[in-house]
């Protein structure tokens, strides 16, 4: 405790439910509690959608496990590590090498008292996210290849299908959930040199789960991924991420968002999905179907071109962006 013998100019009255909300129980009070109070009436929490496990860990086992070369067939790409990770995509470069998954030889080091765990492989035979574990923010990438990830790049997957998972993927990576993070501790910096976040924080994160919104963000984040993968115009990606940043402060922020005359989920839900296919006419028609999309959406006199302005007075809004 810290006692101050001067004149107290300033107190707040706060409730002891505050060490709740803090694994070493001290108390931390934000400067906008009351706003996260409010995303933090979320009627679910990530975990309902989203399972988070580790990377490989092969225990400083390199030469078993990684090659700079696809030496087999059963050698696929490794991520290294965080650095590999961007929002919504992620960069592997030939020196980040490949990786073999060889539970039989898992099983034969740790008898000779290696500490390593290579985890179910099932999680990289499936579509998934990759979380950085180190980071300045929350982030996401998805990928659907076969492709491993180091013990410090998260790995997400979804029971509930894959636009639920990539529902996750535009939580994750929005202003608000970051945010919240830092603002709750969720990704928090200790004594370490780059704030972390772990398994159950990301677990425990709020969220609101619907069908009709779930599709919407599938939509746009597939734009996004399209976008990103083919190096599309960066301005036409970076403002698919706005609106899943507005789509994200309208569920949690609906009726300040209602009042503001801000609201564009009701407006996107008619947006075209994509083939998503990989063949080269494919890929062509997706591009011309993104850019189709931005064109009307960007006109001046489509609702959430206006809707994207008043989101600018939103109070909650301007405190999370510092405006």
């Amino acid at each position: 405790f810290k006692f101050y013998k001067c004149d107290i100019v300033e107190y707040t009255w706060e409730s002891i439910k505050s060490f709740k909300k803090n694994r070493k129980y001290e108390f931390h009070i934000p400067k906008n509690d009351g706003l996260l109070d409010l995303i933090d009436k979320a009627s679910n929490v990530l975990s309902d959608i989203l399972v988070v496990n580790r990377g490989v860990n092969i225990g400083g086992c390199f030469e078993v496990f990684l090659s700079d070369k696809k030496a087999t067939g059963n050698h696929y790409k490794y991520l290294s590590g965080t650095k590999c990770v961007k929002p919504y995509y992620y960069e592997w470069n030939v020196s980040d090498g490949y990786m073999i998954f060889d539970d039989k030889k898992e099983k034969e080091l740790r008898a000779t008292g290696k500490t390593l765990a290579l985890g179910n492989r099932e999680r990289y035979l499936q579509p998934r996210l990759f979380i950085p574990e180190s980071a300045q923010s929350i982030m996401a990438a998805y990928s659907d290849e076969l492709i491993y990830s180091a013990y410090g790049l998260l790995v997400g997957t979804s029971e509930k299908g894959i636009d639920y998972l990539k529902y996750a993927c535009g939580l994750l990576n929005s202003k608000l959930i970051t945010f919240y993070s830092i603002q709750r501790e969720i990704l928090r910096k200790g004594n370490k040199a780059t704030p972390h976040v772990g398994v159950k924080g990301l677990n425990e994160l709020p969220i609101y789960v619907e069908k009709s919104i779930v599709n919407v963000f599938a939509t746009i984040v597939d734009y996004i991924l399209l976008l990103k993968k083919v190096g599309y115009d960066i301005s036409i990606s970076n403002y698919f991420e706005r609106l899943i940043d507005a789509s994200v402060y309208e569920i949690y922020f609906t009726e300040s968002v209602k009042m503001a005359n801000a609201e564009v989920i009701i407006h996107l839900k008619d947006l075209k999905s994509l083939s998503n296919a990989d063949d080269e006419l494919s890929i062509i028609n997706d591009i011309n179907t993104v850019k189709l999309a931005y064109k009307t959406l960007t006109n001046t006199q489509h609702k959430v071109d206006a809707a994207l302005l008043k989101l600018n007075n939103v109070k909650e809004v301007q405190l999370i962006e510092g405006k």
